[in-house]
């Protein structure tokens, strides 16, 4: 019965019919009462199942989960610069990455780098950002 809470726990409740956007103990309580799985169980009993597993479905987060099935195609290239940025900035090269992110505050560089140069920058053909620009050497 626990392992069946979990289960449904796991997926999200429009899959079930419900009109919801995360699944909340309660709601899961009312749900597998519904389905027959048990007669009658509370919200804490399952918020305690849920907490010993370590299973939070009500902070689901959506970008967690890449719904473009280019998505690693077109990461790719923009993860790889990242990764080389040190040795791009060694070599007197600055990469930016300007997101929507507005809450998120620029932390002090980890390598000293020369004055910035004005760079124009050309991303690959098959790749298309609107929030990064970059460089390569």
């Amino acid at each position: 019965m626990r392992a069946q809470v979990t289960a449904l726990a796991c997926t999200l409740p429009r899959d079930s019919g419900k009109p919801l956007s995360r699944w909340s103990a309660t709601e899961l309580a009312r749900a597998v009462v519904q389905r027959g799985i048990v007669r009658r169980i509370s919200g804490a009993t399952v918020r305690r199942w849920l907490k010993a597993d370590r299973i939070k479905p009500w902070q689901y987060h959506s970008w967690q989960r890449p719904t473009d099935p280019r998505f690693l195609e077109r990461a790719i290239p923009i993860l790889t610069l990242y990764e080389r940025a040190h040795a791009l900035a060694r070599k007197g090269h600055i990469l930016v990455c300007a997101d929507e992110k507005t809450s998120i505050q620029a932390r002090q560089a980890s390598v000293s780098v020369a004055a910035p140069t004005l760079m124009t920058a050309t991303p690959p053909a098959s790749f298309a950002s609107r929030s990064c620009s970059f460089s390569l050497p």
